[in-house]
């Protein structure tokens, strides 16, 4: 009979938690989750009117919660909010802000204004928490990011979020590697296209209608979707689970070839027929490489060269016609 302890080991009782972002969305959303699970959670982000609504509401629920004045792009404000806190077991790094525009419309400013926050401020309060979690010696310690299905994918007007959230994503790997040693797993979420106060205006437009057309479960996430992911990750599990990504995305990540890659609209038909080329041309590597093998068996490079030419001419084909 095992030994192992599987009520213990995948219960946040007790479990002190910060949470970023907590002020609205998903930031909210996590705070009450984990308070109702039995853990001490801590609600950080810059608007403490917002956070003592929260935990009022927590505590009328029977939840233990507390406010934490927190903006994760000044380190003196990150260190402020853990020297308060005190001995921490999980880090959820949620906070992260969003804009909409073409790429060729972003500043410098509104550039460096998305990647501070959702790179470089989980990156710090990662640091921090993480210093303090060794130096603690705390058993079964985590950080978990909050990262996005954009962070796999690419989608149009959103270029420093995609970036931000590709960089959190390989950064939780890199997080991972180093810090199993001393026994704190790194994780990731990865929502999909779940309503927000970030995103709310467009998946309600007749564009997010369409864009849920292509999502195979044909609606979008809701919050409680992520509890499961948030569940597993926040408990003292044993090191096994580290540097994962779980995505939470409706079934989005099974088309690995599509042109939901390319924001589709009436307009778009150029990046319509680019998005469509990079799919054919993502089939063609797999089943070229075999059949390319088969023409160098029996016609040398002369059937390798055939083969390729052939091949290119049927993209082309397939391209021109999505271009009209």
């Amino acid at each position: 009979m095992s030994s192992f302890d599987t009520a213990a080991h995948f219960s946040v009782r007790g479990r002190r938690i910060l949470v970023t972002g907590a002020s609205s969305g998903l930031g909210q959303h996590f705070a009450r989750t984990l308070a109702a699970a039995g853990a001490e959670v801590f609600a950080g982000a810059r608007s403490l009117d917002r956070l003592q609504a929260l935990v009022g509401e927590i505590s009328r629920d029977g939840g233990l919660a507390s406010a934490v004045a927190l903006d994760v792009v000044q380190r003196d404000s990150i260190r402020a909010a853990l020297d308060q806190i005190g001995d921490l077991d999980v880090l959820v790094n949620n906070a992260g802000v969003s804009d909409t525009k073409a790429l060729l419309d972003y500043t410098s400013e509104q550039w460096d204004s998305i990647i501070q926050t959702n790179l470089t401020g989980s990156w710090a309060m990662a640091q921090e928490t993480a210093k303090r979690m060794i130096l603690a010696k705390r058993q079964g310690c985590s950080i978990i990011n909050i990262t996005s299905i954009l962070g796999s994918r690419v989608a149009g007007g959103v270029s420093p979020y995609i970036a931000s959230k590709a960089g959190l994503k390989a950064l939780t790997q890199a997080m991972a590697l180093e810090l199993a040693r001393y026994g704190i797993r790194v994780n990731s979420i990865a929502p999909g296209y779940i309503t927000t106060n970030l995103n709310e205006e467009f998946l309600n437009s007749e564009a997010g209608q369409r864009l849920r057309q292509r999502i195979p479960a044909r609606r979008f996430g809701a919050y409680d979707d992520l509890n499961g992911a948030l569940l597993l990750l926040a408990p003292p599990v044993p090191l096994i689970l580290v540097g994962l990504t779980l995505c939470a995305v409706c079934g989005m990540l099974c088309q690995a070839v599509s042109t939901g890659y390319v924001t589709l609209t009436a307009k778009e038909g150029r990046s319509s027929a680019v998005g469509l080329y990079a799919s054919v041309f993502y089939i063609g590597g797999s089943a070229g490489a075999f059949l390319t093998g088969l023409a160098w068996a029996s016609a040398g490079w002369t059937g390798c060269v055939v083969l390729i030419v052939a091949m290119q001419l049927v993209m082309a084909v397939i391209v021109a016609a999505a271009w009209d």
